[in-house]
């Protein structure tokens, strides 16, 4: 019954900042995209996908991410595919990241 929820996968602004505090907050600057990789980009390799139709700001979270990874030479693979932010997404996108952690393992 909560699966139609859009508030289950994507929390509204209002919800992310309880927990993220509002932006610039000191919790915000510590768990940003840019420091995490900065801290632990040695060893690092990431496999982003995002759906084409997904929420506006999960769009862009992810191409700000790809965008951050390259500009530092982290090894990523990153990909776009038609879709939103629903299991018909996952099914469609498990193959390539399930050979994307293959390739790593190999």
């Amino acid at each position: 019954a909560f699966r139609d929820d859009p508030t289950l996968l994507m929390p509204t602004v209002e919800s992310r900042e309880l927990v993220w505090g509002p932006p610039g907050s000191p919790t915000r600057q510590e768990y940003a995209p840019e420091a995490l990789l900065d801290r632990y980009s040695p060893g690092l390799a990431l496999h982003l996908q995002v759906g084409t139709d997904d929420y506006a700001r999960v769009v862009r979270m992810n191409r700000d991410m790809h965008v951050a990874m390259e500009s530092r030479g982290i090894p990523h693979s990153y990909a776009e595919i038609p879709g939103a932010h629903d299991w018909d997404f996952v099914n469609r996108a498990l193959p390539a990241a399930l050979s994307f952690v293959q390739a790593g393992l190999s």
